[in-house]
C-alpha cells in the first residue's frame, strides 16, 4: 500500500484519481489518498470562485469528501483494482505534532505541515504529492517523501477568456455561414 497526501491542485489540475495511470509512480496494488484538513478547506474556499473549471472540480472533490463525514465512512473506493485507489480523510494532528521550526503562513505551508504531522498517525509512510515546486521543496526539507505529479496526469490548460470568446465567434460565424 502506498499512502499519498495530495495537495489541493491534485484535485483541480489532474485527471480524476480513478483514471490516472498510477503505474507511473508506484507498483503497489493499493493507493491511499489521505486528504489533510487544509486541502479540504482550500477546496471549500474554491467552490464558489475563480474560473469555471476550478470551481466545478473543487465542488466535485468536496462532494466526495463530504460523503466521508455525512455517511460516516472510513474511506471511499475510487477504483477497484490495478491499483485499488481509496480516498480517506487524514486525522487532525495535535498542535505539538506540527513542525516547530517551520514557518506556517500560507495554505501550501499548512498543507505540508499537516502532511508532516500526520505521518506518525497512520500506518505506513506518507508521500507528499504535488506539481508545485515550493511545497515539494518544503516537504523534502522536513524529511517527507515526495512525488512530483507526472505531466501525463495533468489536464490540458483551460482556454483563456480571449480564446473562449474567439471560439464563440467562430462557432457563430459557422452557424451564420450555414444559413446563407
Amino acid at each position: 500500500m502506498e499512502i499519498y497526501a495530495p495537495d489541493t491542485n491534485f484535485f483541480l489540475q489532474c485527471q480524476p484519481a480513478d483514471q490516472i495511470n498510477w503505474k507511473l509512480v508506484t507498483s503497489e496494488q493499493e493507493v491511499v489518498l489521505l486528504v489533510v484538513r487544509e486541502v479540504r478547506k482550500d477546496l471549500d474556499r474554491l467552490k464558489s470562485g475563480g474560473n469555471q473549471r476550478r470551481s466545478k472540480r473543487a465542488r466535485a472533490a468536496s462532494a466526495i469528501l463530504r460523503r466521508l463525514t455525512s455517511e460516516g465512512l472510513m474511506e471511499i473506493e475510487l477504483r477497484k483494482a490495478a491499483p485499488r485507489v481509496v480516498l480517506r480523510v487524514a486525522p487532525r494532528p495535535p498542535i505539538e505534532a506540527l513542525p516547530s521550526d517551520y514557518r506556517i503562513e500560507s495554505a501550501d505551508e499548512r498543507i505540508v505541515a499537516e502532511a508532516y504531522a500526520t505521518r506518525d498517525m497512520v500506518d505506513g509512510q506518507i508521500t507528499f504529492l504535488s506539481h508545485d515546486t515550493v511545497p515539494l521543496e518544503d516537504a523534502m526539507g522536513l524529511g517527507l517523501r515526495t512525488q512530483v505529479v507526472p505531466e501525463a496526469w495533468l489536464l490540458a490548460p483551460e482556454p483563456s477568456e480571449v480564446e473562449r470568446e474567439l471560439n464563440d465567434v467562430k462557432r457563430r460565424m459557422k452557424a451564420l455561414e450555414g444559413r446563407s
